[in-house]
């Protein structure tokens, strides 16, 4: 299908199906980055301790809010999201045209077909 659109328009697909995926991803993220933080009780409460400055009384209506820009700056935080994103998404953000045919592992890839390579192969590598 992709095989006759120039290569811009491939790239151009690719990264909307990127980001597509990422932001369908929002939900569970949340639902993963918790799950992941409750197993570890000292991580758990160092996260409760990090964010509780980040939520505020306002002045005028005298109500708890959240500063979104102070919860965005967390360290640990922003290592949990970042950690949670690299084991639970899998993103094919390697995105080729190839540039000759050529075989590998038997299989075939012609020449200006596109390739994608999958994040979650390295992300879960103890090597990377």
């Amino acid at each position: 299908m992709l095989l006759h659109l120039s290569e811009k328009l491939r790239r151009f697909l690719a990264n909307i199906s990127t980001a597509r995926r990422i932001n369908a991803n929002t939900v569970p993220i949340a639902a993963w980055a918790l799950m992941e933080v409750i197993q570890d009780r000292a991580l758990w409460k160092s996260a409760q301790e990090e964010a509780e400055p980040a939520f505020e009384i306002s002045p005028a209506t005298d109500e708890r809010t959240l500063n979104v820009q102070k919860m965005m700056a967390l360290p640990l935080l922003q290592s949990v999201y970042s950690e949670t994103l690299r084991l639970h998404v899998s993103v094919n953000a390697a995105c080729k045209v190839v540039a000759d045919t050529a075989t590998i592992a038997g299989y075939k890839l012609p020449k200006q077909s596109l390739i994608q390579a999958p994040t979650r192969v390295a992300h879960h590598n103890k090597k990377t």
